[in-house]
């Protein structure tokens, strides 16, 4: 209670897969902070680490790619989730028009910290889920769905 630290950090991961409401939760989150960092009469210093865009491709929920990896979920006895995500490594590929989907199945605590722990049975459910989302789809995807709207 008598420290005062010289140094403080944090970092906030904002995802979303609607543009303007991340650029929104952008906003307000520089502006809390700088508010903050005024009220308070410290530097600020923001460092971006990653700006993943954020997508959506018309159709994507009932395209192949998204059903049947919900259907194994359903089949390896796990719920199916198939709401957006928000932003992620597989937005790359919808804004290029082609369907993607982040798969796994692990519940844990504390994620990307070094003290991040995760359910392995469930891990090995999500590692089935891509083995068998794979075999499902070797067959190839049809046509690419539309190009999605500018975001």
């Amino acid at each position: 209670p008598n420290a005062i630290p010289t140094e403080v950090s944090f970092t906030v991961d904002l995802r979303s897969d609607d543009a303007e409401r991340l650029r929104r939760l952008e906003r307000d989150v520089d502006r809390v902070v700088r508010a903050a960092a005024s009220r308070e009469g410290v530097n600020l210093r923001v460092e971006t680490l990653q700006a993943l865009p954020a997508a959506r491709l018309p159709g994507h929920s009932r395209s192949p790619l998204v059903t049947g990896a919900a259907e194994i979920l359903e089949w390896l006895g796990l719920p199916a989730s198939t709401f957006p995500r928000g932003s992620s490594d597989h937005n790359v590929a919808l804004l290029k028009g082609v369907p993607a989907i982040a798969v796994g199945a692990t519940v844990g605590r504390n994620a990307h910290a070094p003290r991040e722990t995760a359910d392995a049975e469930l891990l090995a459910k999500g590692v089935q889920q891509t083995i068998l989302l794979a075999v499902l789809l070797g067959e190839g995807l049809p046509d690419r769905l539309p190009t999605p709207s500018a975001q």
